[in-house]
Parts: C-alpha cells; sequence; structure tokens
C-alpha cells in the first residue's frame, strides 16, 4: 500500500471512530434530557379500568409522573400535558381521534397484533407501542423512546417545511427573474442582481419584491387581454 493511500485510509478510520464517538455522545445527552423530563411529566391515560391501567399507574406513579385517566378515549386533553398513554379499541377509533394529538408523543397500546389494530395505532400517529398485558418493566424505556422518535419526527417536519419553504422562494424569485429578463433583454444572473437591486431601494426582501412584479406582470397581460 502506498504512504499517501495509507494516510488517506487512517484519516479516513479517524473520521469514522470521531462520528461514532460523537453520535454516542449526542444519544446518550438526549436521553439523560429525556429521562430528566419523564420524571415531572404529565400523561393522559386513554385505557379502560382493568389489571393493564392499574400496573401502568402504579409504575408510571414510581417514575414520577402525574397521570389523568380518561375512558372512553377524548378528543381534547388539557394543554400542559406531556405524553399519552392510547389502548387501541376499534370501536373508540371514530375518524375524530385520528391524528389529532400530533404535538404530543402519543404510545399506543395493543391487545391484538394484527394489520388492522397496527393500522389504527398508526393513524393515532404513535411513536412507539406497548403490547398487552402490560408489564411494570418497559414502561420507562417505552416513555423515553416515545419521546425520542417524537423529537426527531418534529425535527425532521421543521427540515421539511425550511425545505419547501426555500423551493416555494426559489420557484417565485425564478418567475420574477424570467419577467425581468423578457422586458429587459438580459440574462437570469443579470435579472436577479436588478430584483436585488430593486428590493434594496424600496426596502423590501427579494421574495416580497418577486412576488410584486409577478403581480405587476399578471396585470399587464390582463389589460392586454381586454385591449388586444
Amino acid at each position: 500500500m502506498r504512504i499517501p493511500t495509507l494516510l488517506t485510509t487512517l484519516r479516513l478510520g479517524l473520521i469514522m471512530i470521531t462520528n461514532k464517538i460523537f453520535n454516542r455522545a449526542k444519544n446518550k445527552s438526549a436521553s439523560l434530557r429525556f429521562f430528566k423530563r419523564i420524571r415531572s411529566c404529565k400523561v393522559v391515560i386513554f385505557h379502560p379500568d382493568d389489571d393493564d391501567l392499574k400496573i401502568l399507574t402504579e409504575q408510571l406513579h414510581r417514575i414520577g409522573c402525574q397521570s389523568l385517566i380518561l375512558w372512553p378515549p377524548a378528543k381534547d386533553v388539557p394543554v400542559d400535558i406531556d405524553a399519552i398513554f392510547w389502548a387501541v379499541r376499534m370501536e373508540y377509533l371514530a375518524e375524530e381521534y385520528l391524528m389529532q394529538h400530533t404535538d404530543i408523543p402519543v404510545i399506543a397500546i395493543i391487545n391484538y397484533e394484527n394489520p388492522t389494530v397496527i393500522d389504527a395505532a398508526l393513524h393515532l400517529g404513535a411513536k412507539t407501542l406497548m403490547s398487552s398485558p402490560i408489564r411494570p418493566m418497559g414502561v420507562l424505556s417505552t416513555l423515553v423512546m416515545a419521546f425520542n422518535n417524537h423529537s426527531d419526527w418534529k425535527d425532521l417536519n421543521r427540515r421539511v417545511d425550511k425545505l419547501s419553504t426555500k423551493l416555494r422562494i426559489a420557484d417565485v424569485i425564478g418567475q420574477a427573474k424570467v419577467i425581468i429578463s423578457t422586458v429587459r433583454g438580459v440574462n437570469e444572473i443579470e435579472a436577479y442582481a436588478i430584483i436585488r437591486e430593486m428590493a434594496m431601494n424600496e426596502r423590501m426582501s427579494i421574495e416580497d419584491m418577486s412576488k410584486s412584479l409577478i403581480r405587476a406582470n399578471e396585470l399587464l397581460q390582463l389589460n392586454k387581454k381586454k385591449h388586444g
């Protein structure tokens, strides 16, 4: 093996090891953060009165959580609730319940493992599952997983929203550049410089200036059709 190739391989190996260490440290800090949050969190339990409910509430009390028990499920929950435990019962899965609590981690409790029940849990927006009969061991780890998955889901949605916004702005500016290119007889780079200068002079964002140009062009085309 040549020396440069060996050095490159060593560098890549060092980068991979560093990334693994960083990711482990990041995951550890995230789990510790969720553990601290769980010990003071407030949860709603949508569950009928049975042995599973007793075990769940007792374990949540040991963890330090405050519990509010409701059955049948309610469409609205208090605003300060941190998580929902939801017993999936097909008779209480009308359309109004589905995906109502997207800002709160939902933990679905299932007593049958079939496609219909699992699909219902997914439509509730569940971030993780618990199976019946419930055991004390697993409640804490399920809560941690639910908070972690919900946090990742929200982060992904934020990224998608930012990307969608960027694409929308790029499309608006692109339309404005075409208008300026046609009217002024310049290329797209020059058209963008013109739009940016106009925006600066009017103390507007480039996006707002582009929208103004598009609206003005639409009005101009409309007047041409009326008088054409």
